[in-house]
């Protein structure tokens, strides 16, 4: 079993949190899609200290995998994400899987699980050749970030929280692409920066556009966040 949700040629949603409808990034654009593109260029990344970031989180690592043949299963799921990268999803507990046999036997910081980021796969590292590579190859070698998971808390009162997104049809997380210089996040100093994944939201784990319901119109939002530092 290996599979992902997202192939680079897949449109990617794109939203504004909480404000609206998501726009798809496709190759022929309608006049709402160009305004939606003219929105995300004057959105800024928030630069602000991070107290989670402060802790040094750097856990990368390399993760040797072969199998019979290309009909046998890794037994993982990749969220791909197109110009932004792979993120594990899911990962098989038991049976006779590659990934699943190497967990049994790695270390419990050098397992595979949900949320961790797939760096590069044989040495590519764009979303669409790491994909290549894991459904054409018997051997594959991955370079693993972990995340540092915690939560933070956002006090909203029911204004857009000023995100700017990535997220696909069939995703469980939100990629945070940039925060607006007036947002919510940057105003209350909620431990938010561009990069991150949030991958609950009020603790409910779910498909993308579950989480973006989640969020909406509440007046207080605490979102469990997944980051890589650098």
């Amino acid at each position: 079993m290996f599979s992902t949700c997202c192939m680079a040629a897949e449109p990617v949603e794109v939203e504004r949190m909480g404000s609206g409808a998501p726009a798809k990034a496709q190759q022929t654009r309608s006049a709402a899609q160009a305004s939606q593109q003219e929105a995300l260029s004057t959105t800024r990344p928030h630069q602000a200290t991070s107290s989670a970031a402060s802790q040094g989180w750097r856990s990368r690592f390399e993760v040797r995998l072969k199998r019979s043949s290309v009909e046998d299963k890794w037994g993982m799921v990749l969220e791909v994400l197109p110009n932004v990268g792979a993120f594990v999803t899911t990962v098989q507990p038991e049976g006779d899987f590659v990934v699943t046999k190497y967990n049994r036997q790695a270390a419990e910081d050098r397992r595979l699980a949900p949320h961790d980021r797939i760096v590069s796969v044989n040495g590519y590292t764009a979303p669409s050749d790491m994909s290549k590579q894991l459904q054409n190859s018997v051997e594959a070698t991955l370079l693993v970030r972990k995340p540092m998971i915690f939560d933070t808390k956002v006090a909203t009162n029911g204004q857009p929280m000023g995100l700017t997104l990535h997220h696909i049809e069939a995703g469980h997380g939100l990629y945070v692409e940039g925060i607006a210089s007036d947002s919510v996040i940057t105003k209350t100093g909620a431990d938010v920066v561009a990069g991150d994944r949030i991958v609950k939201v009020n603790g409910r784990a779910g498909k993308s556009k579950e989480l973006l319901e989640e969020v909406r119109g509440k007046p207080e939002v605490v979102l469990t966040v997944a980051r890589i530092t650098v």
